[in-house]
């Protein structure tokens, strides 16, 4: 069993009042028990590799990111830094001693160590981004929208104002961010999630022209190849939808996407063979407005903002296809994560 967090939109962006926790039935199905940290708009978290430790951004025109101690199902603020404006995503380090904040209204990315206890060790290190796209209604400037961190130290992160996945080397304990190289995206596509699969390949997620972009990096993550572009959903898709987060199941059989408007979670096979994907199926999120949402492969769950609720899903164990069961309420949900119950 699990113990889930969820971020919300607060104040004039959301009804939630922070962070809330949900716990996992025998039936699978969420229960959400309780409000258990209020923060401004933590509309990203992410967690420790293996502290109880769980990472939280503040989406506003004051950006931070708040390192809350997990323990018997509560959250505790242990500390916190501010960052430039707009902070959407927090990545954490493989090996758990770094994180790395987008920010998508200022431009920035930022690096902040982490202590061997998995908590905020010193100020960020800021890195104002450059560049622009072809949407005047959202490419005007940089926004970078997230990031994952190699093993080995290496920094992918996209920009969807500029069209662009950029790759940085940590440095000096993390608290240096240096350019290795970008490449551009698709114009106008607005590269906003990316994941890493075991096959050395990385999916973009563009969030205005509903692709997935596979890219391969190659000289020890020194630059980047455009693969092939995939659709993230084969429902029709109006200018207002808009994709939203990218998952890959463990086994790596299946990557599931969201895309928001549509209302739709969509499963894709990866083929064993050239890591292309085959859209297998699309179904209704279970709510308005999919903003992210969790899998481990036997079950999921979507986080649908303006409903305000939480669908469970069970993954058919053959084809990969998600089949809603249940749905809770929480306000304004906007992200997902989870956590071994008890282990805190």
């Amino acid at each position: 069993m699990r113990d889930f967090w969820i971020g919300t939109y607060t104040a004039d962006a959301g009804s939630g009042l922070g962070i809330y926790r949900a716990v996992q039935e025998k039936d699978g199905a969420l229960c959400v028990t309780a409000l258990t940290a209020r923060q401004e708009s933590p509309s990203y978290l992410a967690v420790h590799p293996y502290r109880p430790v769980l990472y939280a951004v503040r989406e506003g025109r004051v950006g931070g990111v708040f390192c809350y101690e997990l323990d018997r199902g509560h959250a505790r603020l242990a500390s916190s830094t501010r960052l430039p404006e707009g902070a959407c995503h927090v990545a954490v380090a493989p090996e758990g001693d770094v994180l790395v904040i987008s920010s998508y209204d200022s431009g920035h990315i930022s690096s902040v160590a982490l202590d061997g206890g998995g908590l905020l060790s010193g100020p960020a290190a800021v890195v104002r981004m450059d560049g622009s796209g072809p949407r005047a209604d959202r490419q005007e400037g940089p926004h970078p929208h997230a990031a994952l961190i190699t093993p080995a130290g290496a920094v992918f992160s996209t920009d969807l104002g500029a069209d662009k996945v950029r790759i940085h080397n940590l440095a000096n304990g993390g608290r240096t961010l240096q350019p290795v190289c970008e490449v551009d995206m698709p114009p106008g596509c607005g590269p906003r999630h990316l994941v890493r699969h075991p096959n050395g390949l990385i999916y973009v997620l563009a969030e205005l022209t509903h692709t997935i972009i596979a890219l391969r990096p190659f000289r020890a993550a020194s630059g980047l190849d455009i693969v092939a572009v995939f659709p993230a959903t084969g429902v029709p898709t109006a200018a207002e939808s808009l994709c939203s987060a990218i998952k890959i199941s463990p086994d790596g059989q299946h990557i599931y996407t969201a895309t928001r408007g549509a209302d739709v979670i969509s499963t894709h096979r990866v083929s064993e063979r050239d890591g292309s994907l085959r859209l297998v199926s699309d179904v209704s999120s279970g709510g308005a407005w999919p903003r992210d949402f969790w899998t481990d492969g036997t079950w999921l769950y979507a986080a649908n903002e303006k409903s305000h609720t939480l669908a469970s899903f069970r993954i058919n164990p053959i084809n990969g296809i998600p089949s809603q069961f249940a749905e809770t309420a929480v306000p304004s949900p906007v992200c997902i994560v989870a956590t071994r119950a008890g282990s805190d």
